[in-house]
């Protein structure tokens, strides 16, 4: 496949992150909590073989956990946040996914509510959390949003995209193929169509995300190169 020839220029205008953190390790997953005061955040390092913790006050910008481990080391995941409580799932064996218990911790106090069997609990999800519209390639959207990014800044996305409109932005993550693998843009335009941000958020890809950012209480969060947290205002 070729790898396209354009240029593209990454602007940082008007829209600085408000918040930024680099986690040794990859972002595996991110959990808002149904009051959407709190972000848990799952990082794996696979060289160390180890699966470390983090929430974040989403208001405060402060860690209300830091690099927290279990006994298990590396079969444990997030699995749902609800208000004050966090479950993990972690698996006895990791030979074998069938044999699962469900681990409940009260955020403040790191206290065990509960340990029991199977995960058949319904993952909840933050009642302020505004996800993107996802469109994939050739869908009728998919083309309109296409078309609009060739005219806007010559650029001719691939795949998918994700888009959402809010408070007068448009906030527009998008794919290229640069060097025979795929590469992931954050844009960032206001109510005049003004770039505020142009951001790669990863390169070197073999297939395309979903849910590339999301809003939360008037601030954007997205990750970049699969390691980093970054938080715009909005």
């Amino acid at each position: 496949m070729l790898a396209s020839k354009t240029k593209y220029t990454i602007l940082t205008a008007n829209q600085s992150h408000l918040f930024s953190r680099k986690f040794n390790g990859k972002i595996w997953k991110t959990i808002p909590n149904t009051a959407s005061e709190f972000l848990a955040i799952e990082v794996r390092n696979e060289d160390n073989h180890q699966v470390t913790f983090y929430i974040l006050d989403i208001m405060q910008r402060i860690w209300l956990w830091e690099d927290v481990t279990f006994e298990e080391q590396w079969w444990i995941n997030l699995h749902s946040f609800g208000d004050q409580e966090l479950a993990f799932i972690y698996y006895e064996d990791g030979n074998s996914p069938d044999q699962k218990q469900m681990l409940k911790i009260d955020i403040h106090s790191q206290k065990v509510l509960g340990d029991t069997e199977g995960s058949n609990e319904q993952k909840m999800i933050g009642n302020d959390v505004i996800p993107p519209l996802h469109y994939l390639a050739n869908t009728a959207h998919f083309i309109t949003v296409a078309k609009f990014l060739q005219e806007k800044l010559n650029i001719s996305p691939v795949k998918a995209v994700d888009y959402l409109e809010r408070d007068g932005h448009i906030v527009i993550s998008y794919y290229i193929w640069i060097n025979d693998h795929l590469a992931n843009f954050l844009l960032i335009l206001d109510e005049n169509g003004e770039v505020q941000r142009h951001e790669l958020l990863a390169n070197q890809l073999s297939s395309i995300g979903i849910d590339t950012f999301f809003i939360i209480r008037d601030a954007l969060f997205t990750i970049r190169q699969k390691s980093e947290l970054l938080i715009y205002d909005f």
